[in-house]
Formats: structure tokens, C-alpha cells, sequence
């Protein structure tokens, strides 16, 4: 096996970082912390139907927001006014999708 030279040797560190990073960002950036009682419910409410068993395809909330009562409701069977983003991750790492998604009754 040869040896790497300088510019072989930079790319691999900087690739090492960069996953070092998203790692980080994934798993300490990306994890939402509810802020009050309603959204701990919501949290623990959405976890609670979501199937866990894919290691592939990890699902992650991202942020929880209220929906503005100026605007018409999405929908009448809406158990909390509150919309969830929820981020998609490849192995728990890499997000490759992000969707909203609401708790119905």
C-alpha cells in the first residue's frame, strides 16, 4: 500500500473534520428541548407513535412551533395548535429530509 502525499493527507483530514462536525451538529445542535408543559406533551406524544426500529431512517424533532390563530387551521382534527418540524437522518447522522408534520385526534 502506497503512502499518502501532502494534498492526499489535507483532504483526508479536512473530510475527518467535516464529519466530526456533522456529527456534532446532528446530535447536539439538532436536539430540540420542549420549552414548556404543552410541548413536553407534544414531544413525548409524537415519540411515543413513532417506530424506532429503522436503523436507516432516524426521525428527529427539530422544533416545534404554534400555528398563528390569525390563520385558518389546517385542519379541524388537530389535537394541539402547535406544528412539528421533524428532520429525517441517514444512520442518526447525515439529514437528508425535513418535513412538518401535526398530532391529530
Amino acid at each position: 500500500m502506497r503512502k499518502l502525499d501532502g494534498n492526499e493527507k489535507t483532504y483526508l483530514i479536512l473530510i475527518i473534520v467535516v464529519l466530526l462536525l456533522l456529527i456534532i451538529k446532528s446530535f447536539v445542535l439538532d436536539e430540540y428541548k420542549p420549552q414548556n408543559e404543552i410541548e413536553l406533551q407534544i414531544y413525548n406524544e409524537y415519540y411515543s407513535t413513532v417506530e424506532r426500529s429503522n436503523i436507516l431512517k432516524y426521525k428527529r424533532i427539530v422544533d416545534i412551533a404554534e400555528i398563528d390563530p390569525d390563520k385558518k387551521q389546517v385542519e379541524q382534527s388537530l389535537k394541539y395548535n402547535y406544528k412539528i418540524k421533524i428532520r429525517e437522518y441517514l444512520f442518526g447522522v447525515l439529514p437528508y429530509w425535513e418535513i412538518s408534520d401535526y398530532i391529530y385526534d
